[in-house]
């Protein structure tokens, strides 16, 4: 069974989508673990050197956020898309992707190699985005999780939230 992702979020940098976030998460939302990519030997990519979430966002909140920030996005970045649902975990430096990805926290070294790097031994195939023609590595099977939080964005600069799997017939 994969292992929960403990991740702390940065206030500071994002406060609008961490707290968004953090808003969903507190109400039992579910996420879907559904790409899972490899750092690349030598070049940029593809693949891009990280694992993607999309969260269920129903009323759209993280969709209508604006880009917050300039942080550099290095190893252990947790970024929010512009414009979409989906989360990443960044499995090496990504110069460049700060003007378009907001970075809403950060991932501890034990968490990416536990928790994150497993996923990307599971089966994928190739699909190539309609829009930007981007080649990406789904997982054959999406993984469900929960998120959870602990603490409280307002007065901790530095909490946590937690997307722990779901119970799941097809894993």
């Amino acid at each position: 069974m994969a292992k929960p992702w403990a991740v702390t979020l940065d206030c500071s940098n994002a406060p609008n989508s961490v707290g968004t976030l953090w808003r969903l998460a507190s109400k039992d939302c579910m996420a879907r673990v559904h790409r899972a990519e490899a750092v690349p030997y030598g070049r940029d990519g593809p693949p891009y050197g990280l694992v993607q979430a999309s969260i269920d966002d129903h009323d759209g909140l993280l969709k209508a956020l604006t880009h917050e920030g300039s942080q550099q996005i290095v190893r252990g970045s947790v970024c929010l898309i512009g414009k979409t649902s989906d989360i990443f975990v960044s499995l090496m430096p990504h110069p460049g992707w700060e003007s378009s990805m907001t970075v809403i926290g950060s991932m501890p070294e034990s968490g990416i190699v536990e928790a994150v790097e497993p996923l990307l031994l599971r089966p994928i195939h190739d699909f190539v985005h309609p829009k930007y023609k981007t080649v990406m590595a789904l997982l054959d099977k999406p993984l469900r999780c929960r998120l959870t939080v602990a603490g409280d964005p307002v007065t901790a600069p530095a909490s946590n939230i937690t997307a722990a799997p779901a119970i799941h017939k097809d894993w």
